[in-house]
């Protein structure tokens, strides 16, 4: 949860963007609440999204890099 609220507030949009809209001053709890949820979307309805789960690839180079290959793939 503090993830999500430290990343809202971090960036200018959207949070900051509403936030002056609004005019708001000293929120409560709920308040914040209710801001941060008006500001994240809702579901998307439909077929949406990738056709397959997204993939990241990367080469290496240089005397390390079967060293390095074999760490991402351990952690991986």
């Amino acid at each position: 949860m503090e993830d999500l609220l430290t990343a809202l507030l971090e960036s200018a949009p959207p949070m900051e963007v509403h936030w002056k809209q609004r005019e708001l001053g000293a929120l409560t709890f709920d308040e914040v609440r209710h801001l941060a949820r008006s500001v994240v979307p809702g579901p998307v309805a439909g077929e949406h999204g990738p056709a397959k789960p997204a993939t990241v690839t990367f080469e290496v180079s240089g005397r390390h890099a079967e060293e390095f290959i074999a760490m991402i793939e351990q952690n991986s």
